[in-house]
């Protein structure tokens, strides 16, 4: 899950982790020089100690839904049933262990949910273990009955790549499955009531990822990787054993992403070519990319769309979140080609002209559909560049719907199986992430119980969108936090967000280290500071070009002509002692650590030919019209 338009992260450990507790200590120092000059209305711990939740997910039949909660690092999966969606916990994992909980999923008939608990795999084959449990923790699958009890292991995971893990429950019920170790695993979830326990299920060459059922549970779609190209292969099951597998369309493509048409007939995939050496680095490649249809039966596969040739046609972050195969035998995908991130969709047998269902001027990020699969509904900042609200429009084309709208902040939008309800996750610019109903164009709160009681809501500031021209001239928005009694001039803080593919919102934020951030942006403010949060240039949900500056044209400096060159410095921390001196050196090639120079201008070095590769001096100028210098921060 990763990945705004790039990768949202999800999970604490590993260097998001890191950088919290960076950002807490940097915190602590600020707020330690600042008590003198604001009266302290609330503490770090209050506006932090939120609860955030994450993996939304419903059941296939009725009106069941799950998601995590995270408090403290103590992650616990809750439980709610329409009509009344009154949530209840339903796993009671005590304290921060660092253990993440992941993949959270319901069974068609919403009685039990699944997930998987323990970190990725490290370099060495272990999951973290920060608390030193003892015996050491593994990653696994378990089960636990929505109405309470204790947890089922179910079997083993222990996957390596972030974000890999992946449970797929077949839409029967009787089997679950999931990638890891170079094979797909299989549990029997017919009796939980005993210890279940995983099987391999297939056994060849390549790493498999992204399992997808049929709609009649008889098979399974998967990528299989191999390197330098990849298959959709799909397995034929019976009884919960392989009986035969087959290959769509091998190349010598990478192909990935497989979607089953509703009637089970068809499959759809997503198609880049295989590396090519050679690439030049300045432009950036483009990466082209197709949608291929394919018949289940025949193996037949046909490709009904190609992008195109510009930087606006690569394949877009949001490729495999935005890729569905819905009712009335449309392909809907997501694309750039017209500068912003938007939704097409496209007829799975004829191809032709996609339809562009979300014209204007923003980009779209979460995407689902409805329980027909004839609607879509999505996230977007449209009509509100800093913020998110909720939209339908139907997959056939027309207008789109807004489903929210107002200061509030919503994502991960869900249809219920039953069609009784859309669910959503949503926050404001005093309130933090909750679980939210969607009714009559605003949002019902679903879990206001479980805000803790001394939560400053009332205390904290909403900030102001200010945009501003950069010296380039580019147009740069950014969230202004003003003290509540600002009357005069006063201390101030700009606060850069990491990514750099982010977007900082006017609100608590739907990624878990920008919403605590965002709080610590609040808790500054109280302490009398003016926090400037700048959504600089990389960014998302501005544009293509935004996102990606023009660097398509590199041009070859003036031969013996000065230039007023810029190097940054590394940052480190130097104890200098009375009598060092600093050596600057300077060369233009640093072969072999880094590829060598042809010390002749060409686009890319990947095309440099023998000629090119000349001798070059280089003159430093230490004039008083040319003043070389070295520019360092001291502390005495």
């Amino acid at each position: 899950m990763e990945e705004s338009r790039g990768v949202r992260g999800t999970r604490l450990h590993g260097a998001s982790l890191n950088r919290i507790m960076r950002l807490c200590a940097l915190v602590g120092f600020i707020a330690c020089a600042g008590t003198k000059l604001h009266a302290q209305s609330f503490t770090l711990e209050q506006v932090m100690d939120t609860p955030f939740p994450t993996e939304l997910t419903v059941a296939a039949r009725g009106a069941t839904m799950a998601w995590l909660f995270d408090q403290r690092g103590e992650r616990n999966v809750w439980v709610a049933e329409g009509p009344a969606f009154v949530p209840h916990q339903v796993t009671r994992y005590v304290g921060d262990t660092g253990q993440p909980i992941a993949s959270v999923r319901l069974t068609p008939d919403g009685k039990t949910v699944l997930y998987v608990r323990g970190s990725e795999l490290n370099d060495v084959g272990r999951v973290a273990n920060p608390a030193d449990e003892l015996p050491q923790p593994t990653q696994q699958v378990w089960a636990v009955p929505t109405s309470g009890g204790e947890p089922k292991l179910v079997g083993e995971v222990g996957c390596a790549p972030e974000g890999c893990e992946d449970i797929e429950i077949s839409p029967d019920g009787k089997y679950a499955v999931w990638a890891a170790k170079s094979h797909l695993w299989i549990a029997d979830l017919s009796d939980l009531k005993t210890q279940s326990k995983a099987v391999m299920l297939t056994d060849e060459r390549g790493e498999p990822s992204s399992p997808v059922w049929s709609p009649d549970s008889s098979k399974i779609a998967y990528a299989l990787s191999r390197g330098d190209h990849a298959l959709i292969v799909i397995a034929e099951i019976n009884a919960g054993k392989l009986a035969k597998v087959s290959y769509i369309a091998p190349s010598v493509d990478r192909d990935s992403q497989p979607r089953w048409s509703p009637d089970g007939k068809h499959l759809a995939f997503l198609r880049v070519p295989g590396p090519m050496n050679r690439r030049p680095v300045i432009p950036a490649p483009v990466t082209p990319w197709s949608i291929w249809v394919a018949d289940a039966q025949t193996l037949q596969a046909h490709q009904i769309w190609h992008s195109g040739e510009i930087s606006r046609d690569s394949l877009p972050n949001f490729a495999n979140t935005s890729f569905f195969y819905a009712a009335g035998n449309r392909i809907l995908f997501d694309s750039e080609q017209d500068g912003w991130g938007h939704l097409y969709s496209i007829d799975a047998a004829g191809g032709g002209k996609p339809s562009l269902l979300t014209p204007g001027d923003f980009e779209i990020e979460d995407v689902s559909l409805s329980a027909d699969k004839r609607t879509v509904l999505y996230s977007s900042n449209q009509n509100d560049i800093d913020r998110r609200h909720l939209w339908s429009v139907a997959v056939a084309g027309g207008t789109p719907r807004a489903l929210t709208q107002g200061a509030g902040i919503e994502w991960t939008p869900i249809q219920t199986a039953d069609g009784s309800a859309v669910v959503c996750l949503g926050s404001g610019a005093t309130t933090p992430a909750m679980v939210y109903r969607v009714a009559e164009g605003k949002r019902v709160l679903l879990t206001g119980a479980e805000m803790p009681k001394d939560f400053p809501e009332k205390e904290l500031v909403v900030p102001k969108d200010v945009v501003f021209k950069s010296g380039d001239g580019l147009m740069i928005h950014g969230q202004l936090f003003s003290p509540k009694d600002h009357s005069k001039a006063g201390p101030g803080l700009i606060y850069v967000h990491g990514g750099p593919t982010r977007q900082m919102v006017l609100g608590f934020h739907y990624m878990d280290y920008y919403h605590y951030a965002y709080a610590m942006n609040q808790y500054l403010v109280s302490l009398g500071y003016t926090v400037l949060s700048v959504n600089y240039r990389l960014g998302v949900m501005y544009g293509h070009d935004f996102l990606n500056p023009k660097n398509e044209h590199p041009q070859p400096l003036t031969p013996n002509a000065p230039e007023d060159w810029n190097i940054p410095l590394r940052d480190h921390d130097h104890v200098f002692l009375k009598g060092h001196r600093i050596m600057v050196q300077v060369q233009s090639t640093w072969f072999p650590v880094i590829d060598r120079n042809p010390q002749k201008f060409v686009p890319s070095i990947y095309q440099a030919t023998a000629a090119d590769y000349v001798p070059a001096s280089q003159r430093i100028y230490c004039s008083k019209e040319l003043p070389s210098h070295i520019v360092l921060p001291l502390m005495p």
